[in-house]
């Protein structure tokens, strides 16, 4: 029953880290690079405000790079559990197969 329950415990808690570490991540790294955006000509001009600063674009390929690192990481973290233990039939050939195809 131990194993069953760290089956399906495992994968959240470790879910629920990466999600903090990646909202930390996108966070910190928009607020550095767009200003970087903004001096390569990324940007654009907010038409509802009076002030005429300019907006940085495109600061949505930060974060859909930071959820594509964040899901491969978490890719084999399901898995996991079969590496410690040795409950159903040969899992880790399916382990095997997701590193290669991870690799």
């Amino acid at each position: 029953m131990a194993v069953g329950r760290l089956a399906v415990l495992l994968p959240v808690f470790v879910d629920l880290g990466l999600a903090f570490v990646a909202f930390l991540a996108t966070f910190k790294l928009i607020r550095s690079i767009s200003s970087k955006f903004v001096k390569a000509g990324l940007h654009g001009r907010d038409l509802n405000k009076t002030s005429k600063e300019p907006v940085p674009e495109a600061l949505g390929v930060i974060a859909g790079a930071v959820y594509l690192v964040t899901m491969f990481v978490f890719i084999p973290v399901p898995f996991l559990v079969h590496l410690w233990t040795q409950d159903g039939p040969d899992p880790h050939e399916k382990v095997r197969w997701v590193f290669l195809c991870l690799g």
